[in-house]
């Protein structure tokens, strides 16, 4: 009796069997790897960038504010200068300050003030600038406690003018600091920012 085979007809074509030869033309599904978000680049470098933007016009703009403003007092101060010639007569209103100076590399001058009340020392601010084709620097800061002529008496050539405050100066030097450092942080920001949002645009096209 003989063992019936596989029921080959018009719809049931023959299976070939597969060739150690030919290629398993079924390959296991292997996903395909996603692209990296770029994203969240793109807009970190957005972000960063407006920042920065931001930090560097403000800082450098506040800066040249506050530096101009304070050397504009320091300028004044120059202007309003008057020299002691041994002795000087001026007039002076009650919570004044004023400002000594003698010439650089000089022998300090010895000044006595003489009006309705005496001074005391003020805060000491030093200052040097240029005058009457000389280099000057600061050497004593009164504070005028009563208003009314005062008569000044140095022992040596002296000049005197309205004193600075502290505040005057640190805001001429902050301003330069601010403008420099605050602006200096911005701008590398910025350029940072920059980078990464160019970076993650193309990443997110390609």
């Amino acid at each position: 009796m003989s063992t019936p085979g596989p029921p080959y007809g018009p719809y049931h074509p023959p299976v070939p069997s597969p060739s150690p030869y030919t290629p398993n033309p079924y390959q296991p599904f292997q996903p395909v790897p996603a692209k990296k978000n770029r994203s969240r680049m793109k807009r970190i470098g957005k972000w960063m960038t407006w920042i920065g933007a931001i930090i560097l016009v403000a800082c450098v703009a506040t800066g040249i504010v506050l530096a101009v403003i304070g050397f504009s007092k320091i300028a004044g101060q120059a202007d309003d200068i008057f020299a002691i010639d041994t002795t000087a007569s001026r007039t002076f209103s009650d919570g004044d300050s004023l400002q000594l100076f003698a010439p650089e590399d000089s022998v300090t001058p010895t000044c006595t003030f003489d009006g309705p009340a005496d001074v005391t020392g003020g805060s000491e601010v030093s200052t040097n600038f240029g005058y009457d084709g000389q280099q000057i620097e600061s050497f004593r800061t009164v504070e005028i406690k009563a208003s009314g002529s005062y008569t000044i008496t140095c022992d040596r050539p002296a000049y005197g003018a309205p004193a600075l405050s502290a505040g005057v100066v640190a805001m001429s030097a902050g301003g330069i600091l601010l403008a420099v450092f605050g602006g200096g942080f911005g701008f590398i920001l910025t350029v940072v920012g920059i980078v990464l949002w160019v970076v993650g645009a193309r990443s997110a096209r390609a």
